[in-house]
């Protein structure tokens, strides 16, 4: 069982990028409900894209609100600085 308030985290390279789009994102997707029941309150993807990129990609791919979807623009260089 999670503790209140939890979340769940993951990020990508790209919100497009083949593999994340395929294969990461789809299994969140598929136990978003397993996540609720565990008291999971928010399921997060992090991605190098603008706003508008992260938007249409949540649209494209049926989001809605089950999965946030911030972004970070600065994530390689973040990465790179070992940040």
């Amino acid at each position: 069982m999670c503790s209140p308030n939890s979340e769940s985290e993951f990020g990508f390279i790209a919100a497009h990028q083949p593999t994340c789009h395929a294969n990461h994102l789809p299994p969140y997707l598929e136990k978003y409900e397993e996540f609720k029941a565990k008291g999971v309150d928010v399921i997060a993807v992090i991605a190098a894209n603008d706003p508008f990129v992260m938007s249409g990609w949540g649209r494209f791919e049926g989001l809605e609100d089950k999965v946030r979807r911030p972004y970070d623009p600065r994530f390689f260089s973040q990465l790179n600085a070992g940040s």
